[in-house]
């Protein structure tokens, strides 16, 4: 894809950046004075050499600060140098204004997005991409109100040369706030908006690294984030691909949904955080990520409302003291589905509730190593083809029931144990049947029941 390029470089590098400038890099003009009337800017004096069709400025440099495109090759008449200008910001024609103009040059921190329309754009409608200088430490943060379209979003990235040249790495400038900020760090009510090898951090209680309220259409790829609240908040149709979240509190996912968090790395993050906490959510997809080393619970269902239709699929989940998923009190888990995880080292259950006599749509597919529990009592157990070894489970893959005489209960299907004891427990107090189907290559005490078989109770294995 093409772009239009604005740049953003700190002064310790460029000691011409300014915020002034128009953004579109190399050396910036001088200061001229002039007008605009009907479109048409005004220089006095032969400038044509310093200001080329296409060039980004920035008109009135000391009030409202106005920033625009040349549209026409410049003209010397004689006294003058005259040529068409389009407002690119969004705040309608230029008004007759007599002071300084600024043409290209790059700006010197990440605020000035908030001048970046979908008019920011060259003659051939390339979209904008504001371009951020990496190794730097940028202490302003950055507001987006402006809704960008699937035709022309906007792309903020990180780059050392040229555009593009972190691609696919993890290298990025830095958005450090330490105070002052509302809200966020990187606040977004806007739509259609790429972040791209941005590390952004804070100290400030509270404060958000990524917030977005209404914006939708958000994609975050390969940036970072630390600090002492929550990583980022996206609202709707969010993309986090191959982000590093480090320390702090996690993903809070509120709104009506469907969002994208694959890959990402979740590790270090406060004690008793959730790596993702999901609030009036629905139809995410949670997949391909690594839950690494913290206390807490990997995914946390904050309310009773929408908890339904997330697939969380093909995660690494290692070392946390906690729950994978944490249902809280929800008493739907409707379209649920874990499916090809791997389960190593997790001191609670894989799944944890207070609601009883719930249960997953599917639990599939999923290794299990060294782990408290699979289900927590209250949820029924339909899992089926999962493999199973390490630690016996304290209450691991239990079927909690207390049947009625000669009934049978739930149903795990297809399931494999490793030689510890426990792999999967009928409790029950009441005398009943369990048909447990297909777990097959189970070893010594794979299966423990702890009631009573008087009355007709007892196990059916097979089909």
């Amino acid at each position: 894809m093409n772009y239009t390029e604005f740049y953003v470089v700190p002064t310790s590098v460029d000691s011409t950046a300014s915020n002034l400038n128009g953004g579109s890099g190399g050396t910036p003009s001088a200061t001229f004075s002039g007008s605009v009337t009907a479109g048409v800017m005004t220089l006095a004096g032969d400038v044509s050499l310093f200001i080329s069709l296409g060039q980004f400025f920035t008109f009135d440099t000391i009030g409202a600060k106005r920033r625009g495109v040349v549209t026409s090759t410049p003209v010397f008449g004689g006294v003058n140098t005259t040529f068409s200008v389009v407002p690119t910001d969004g705040g309608g024609a230029f008004g007759a204004g007599t002071t300084g103009s600024i043409f290209g040059g790059s700006w010197a921190d990440p605020s000035v997005v908030a001048g970046l329309t979908t008019a920011s754009v060259n003659a051939a409608g390339d979209p904008p991409r504001l371009n951020i200088y990496e190794p730097a430490t940028y202490t302003v943060g950055m507001t987006i109100t402006a809704n960008f379209t699937p035709a022309i979003p906007l792309t903020i990235s990180g780059y050392h040369t040229m555009p593009g040249d972190l691609a696919g790495t993890m290298t990025a400038p830095m958005i450090a706030v330490a105070s002052g900020a509302t809200n966020g760090v990187v606040v977004v009510s806007g739509s259609h908006i790429n972040f791209e090898n941005i590390t952004v951090s804070t100290t400030q209680a509270g404060i958000i690294g990524f917030f977005m309220t209404f914006g939708s259409s958000i994609n975050l790829v390969h940036c970072t984030f630390s600090g002492t609240s929550y990583s980022a908040r996206p609202a709707s149709y969010t993309v986090i691909h191959g982000c590093l979240i480090n320390g702090g509190s996690g993903l809070y996912l509120a709104g009506v949904g469907n969002n994208l968090i694959t890959n990402n790395r979740f590790t270090n993050l406060l004690s008793g955080s959730s790596a993702i906490t999901l609030r009036f959510t629905e139809s995410n997809e949670i997949a391909g990520n690594t839950f690494y080393s913290f206390t807490g619970d990997c995914i946390y269902l904050d309310s009773n409302n929408r908890p339904y239709c997330q697939d969380i699929s093909a995660n690494t989940v290692h070392d946390i003291t906690g729950n994978f998923l944490n249902a809280n009190s929800v008493t739907d888990l409707s379209y649920m589905f874990l499916e090809d995880n791997l389960f190593s080292g997790v001191t609670g259950y894989i799944v944890y509730s207070t609601a009883s006599g719930i249960s997953l749509t599917r639990y599939a597919h999923n290794l299990e190593y060294n782990i408290g529990g699979r289900f927590s009592s209250g949820i029924l157990d339909n899992s089926t083809d999962n493999v199973t070894s390490g630690n016996p489970f304290a209450n691991g893959g239990e079927i909690p029931t207390t049947p009625a005489l000669g009934h049978a209960v739930i149903m795990p299907d297809g399931n494999y144990s490793y030689p510890d004891l426990g792999a999967m427990q009928v409790l029950s107090t009441d005398p009943g049947a369990g048909n447990v189907k297909k777990n097959t290559t189970y070893y010594a005490g794979g299966i423990q029941y702890t009631g009573s078989l008087a009355g007709g109770g007892g196990f059916i294995f097979g089909d």
